[in-house]
């Protein structure tokens, strides 16, 4: 059978900019992270724009129409995945500021492998829909585990202990330091802001599970080859 290149399906669920795309590892899910809808006005004027009008970042999970998992959505559809969840993060738990919480997105994510779970990476990014260095001193990433199941954060992570991750591409929350990078035990302070940007920093990875060994990529076009 040879590939086509025919349109299967081409939802628009935001006027906002797609930032991450995962199928889950059966293939029963399908999960695509929309950034906040970013106005003009919020250029020009950033002091003044009304946040509550605008669309906050979520996650739109998608579920294959012919897929068990499937509650009995749109079975009579012509698309292959229907819309399924929603997903807006409860970021009010980890960001007191309004006005820092409407630049923060899931900028990646991950399936279990029993397509129950999905792990997201939560991160401060500008209007162009990548990481903003320059401002990144005022906020943490943040990583979040929703429950397909329930539709709820798992809060309790000891339900995870036999959950495994086929793919694995939570780049910031690699704990590791730049090779030659010198730990300054006299200043905490210096040293704890250092290995803060270097975390957030670590923009992509792609593990090769046989060998337990990784490549990461930072926001300074480095790469970093490990072991877990």
């Amino acid at each position: 059978m040879k590939p086509t290149l025919d349109v299967l399906m081409s939802p628009k669920e935001a006027k906002a900019a797609v930032i991450a795309i995962k199928y889950s590892f059966n293939g029963d899910y399908l999960a695509v992270s929309y950034n906040n809808e970013y106005r003009e006005a919020d250029l020009t004027n950033p002091e003044e724009r009304e946040l509550s009008q605008r669309e906050p970042s979520f996650v739109m999970i998608f579920v294959n129409r012919m897929s068990p998992k499937n509650p009995g959505l749109k079975l009579g559809s012509r698309d292959t995945y229907v819309k399924f969840m929603k997903l807006v993060l409860p970021l009010g738990d980890f960001v007191a500021s309004a006005s820092l919480r409407s630049k923060l997105a899931v900028t990646s994510c991950d399936f279990s492998d029993c397509d129950g779970y999905l792990q997201m990476s939560v991160q401060k990014i500008n209007h162009d829909c990548v990481l903003d260095p320059a401002t990144y001193t005022n906020a943490e990433d943040c990583f979040v585990i929703w429950d397909i199941a329930n539709n709820l954060m798992v809060q309790n992570f000891e339900q995870l202990g036999n959950t495994k991750w086929p793919e694995w591409s939570m780049a910031p929350a690699i704990n590791a330091r730049y090779h030659g990078t010198e730990i300054d035990q006299d200043d905490s302070v210096k040293e704890r802001e250092l290995l803060f940007k270097e975390l957030c920093f670590m923009s992509k990875v792609s593990r090769f599970s046989l060998l337990d060994a990784a490549i990461c990529g930072s926001q300074q076009g480095k790469l970093y080859l490990f072991r877990f």
